[in-house]
């Protein structure tokens, strides 16, 4: 398997929240790894994110 670098800018507030949400999540889709956003919403009440 290869690695490779993604460059997504950080989230500062002043630029679109929702293009950042849909570029990470489509970074996630390619590599296969969007389970990791359904899995948190599967998490027992007793669970949280910190």
């Amino acid at each position: 398997m290869t690695c490779a670098k993604f460059d997504v800018e950080k989230f500062t507030g002043k630029n679109n929240f929702n293009i950042r949400w849909m570029k990470m999540l489509a970074l996630l889709v390619q590599q296969e790894c969007e389970l990791a956003f359904e899995r948190e919403a599967k998490l027992p009440t007793s669970l949280t994110f910190a």
